[in-house]
């Protein structure tokens, strides 16, 4: 294996854990939080106020609204904030720029995970934030075995394992 391969197929592994691990922070701390928010409020501010000290230079943007939920801003700018090197957007987009150099090293389906879920999770063209991840949609293409009195396949494809029509 050449070098090169090797230290890209590193970094696109080291930023997918990254990500994993990013998440499941929040998740913790999102779970903490909602549950320790009517009880006492600033011991919930604390757990967020603690998820920035171990990432010291993330930045948060203050709440969209006054009424918006107490963990949105954070879990905006761990999620989705491109420009905020903690986030998962940040991870998986660096994962993906290394998976073209090495592709020939990945497994189809390991290559098509990673694109998948990036793209579900990229902005939109108009800059809006997807509600829900976007189905991937691919052209069907027609092959020898294809016919028009063909039975359909039993085996879902993973767009349809995902939920998606």
């Amino acid at each position: 294996m050449l070098s090169r391969v090797a230290d890209a197929l590193y970094w696109m592994g080291r930023y997918l854990e990254r990500s994993e691990n990013i998440t499941r922070l929040l998740l913790v701390t999102e779970d903490f939080s909602s549950e320790t928010q009517g009880l006492a409020e600033q011991v919930a501010h604390s757990a967020w106020k603690d998820l920035l000290a171990i990432f010291p230079s993330a930045q948060v943007a203050p709440p969209a609204s006054a009424f918006a939920p107490m963990s949105q801003p954070y879990l905006v700018g761990f999620f989705l904030d491109g420009a905020n090197q903690y986030s998962v957007i940040y991870s998986l987009r660096r994962a993906r720029e290394n998976a073209p150099s090495v592709r020939e090293a990945l497994t189809v389906e390991v290559f098509l995970a990673l694109n998948e879920t990036y793209r579900a999770w990229r902005p939109t063209p108009g800059g809006a934030w997807p509600t829900r991840p976007r189905c991937a949609t691919r052209s069907a293409r027609p092959t020898r075995d294809s016919s028009p009195s063909a039975a359909p396949s039993s085996t879902p494809s993973p767009a349809m394992r995902a939920g998606c029509s």
